[in-house]
């Protein structure tokens, strides 16, 4: 007989303290951030050749006197310049007797004038600081007045005291100056790399090239290079200094009428003598120039994309907190659920 009690006897499904058979949705932040991930994250692959870099790879040369005369925009200067240079050689060359002529009596009172050697010396010393020139042609002159053997020791002495100033001056003076070149400059900094990794024998090659030596003992100086380094290769280079102030004694024998066949062809053969040495070194320095520019040009790529990262890059602290959602809306939504 069955009665319409409950019957706790029968056996009941199971109960549990808490209904954890609904899904639980999750709670998301509701101020959550939506800023994007950093772009530095993003920016993995190292950025494209610019025009300039992509230039300097075609380029075989260091220096490329014919496109150097393309008459463009920006070879406008060196043209000018060079021009110039070449005018005053070819009218020294035609009227050198009459330059020595015009120029004697001075000549005289600085030879018979008491220490009248450190006028030449003096002058060769100012001249020797970038962007002055002329040294050379007070060379020939200390020829012209002293002969070759006194005229080359007042020159040598000149130019090592002038180049010994001028290193120490870009070496405290013009380090910061170099540096930004540097980053501007891919030659510039193609030269710097070669200079820092060559040593004595890539200094040494570089002052017997068509770079102006003054202009080499700057570039020294700022890449920094050791002194006695430094030293050693502008001792080694003084022979380069000796034509100069030969062809000044040869054109005061000539003026004197004491020239010989003899005298001619040694300033000759020290005139082609140079002209070879020259062109060795400049091939050298363009060898050494094309084994570096792939690295340097590299380098120069991972500087920009590290300065991209650094320029873009978040900090957390200075992120805005947004809403994700505005309030009306997160309660129409948890409304219909």
């Amino acid at each position: 007989m069955s009665s319409g009690g409950p019957n706790y006897h029968q056996p009941q499904p199971p109960s549990y303290a808490y209904d954890n058979t609904r899904q639980q949705r999750p709670q998301q932040n509701a101020y959550q951030s939506r800023m994007p991930a950093p772009p530095n994250r993003l920016l993995t692959r190292t950025p494209s050749l610019t025009p300039s870099e992509a230039k300097a790879l075609e380029a075989d040369r260091f220096f490329d006197l014919r496109k150097s005369l393309v008459p463009k925009r920006e070879n406008m200067w060196f043209i000018i310049f060079f021009v110039l240079i070449l005018t005053v050689l070819i009218v020294f060359a035609a009227l050198h007797d009459k330059i020595i002529n015009a120029l004697q009596p001075e000549a005289n009172w600085v030879h018979n004038a008491t220490a009248g050697w450190l006028i030449p010396l003096a002058l060769i010393f100012i001249l020797s600081f970038p962007p002055l020139f002329g040294s050379d042609f007070i060379s020939v002159l200390c020829g012209v007045v002293y002969g070759s053997g006194v005229g080359f020791a007042i020159v040598a002495a000149g130019i090592f005291l002038g180049e010994l100033a001028n290193y120490f001056t870009f070496k405290y003076l013009c380090q910061g100056r170099s540096e930004k070149l540097k980053k501007t400059n891919i030659r510039y900094a193609c030269l710097t790399r070669v200079i820092q990794e060559g040593g004595l024998p890539i200094a040494i090659v570089s002052r017997y090239s068509v770079i102006p030596s003054h202009a080499t003992t700057a570039l020294f100086a700022t890449c920094g290079m050791k002194l006695w380094v430094f030293v050693v290769s502008a001792i080694a280079s003084l022979p380069k200094n000796f034509v100069n102030v030969y062809i000044g004694s040869a054109f005061e024998a000539d003026a004197a009428g004491k020239g010989s066949k003899k005298s001619r062809l040694i300033n000759v053969l020290l005139i082609v003598a140079t002209v070879v040495i020259t062109m060795i070194a400049m091939r050298f320095i363009d060898s050494r120039v094309n084994g570096v520019k792939e690295e340097v040009i590299y380098e120069r790529r991972k500087a920009r994309q590290t300065a991209g990262s650094a320029e873009t890059s978040y900090d957390s602290s200075t992120i805005a907190l947004q809403p994700q959602k505005p309030q009306q809306e997160r309660f129409e939504q948890s409304n219909n659920v």
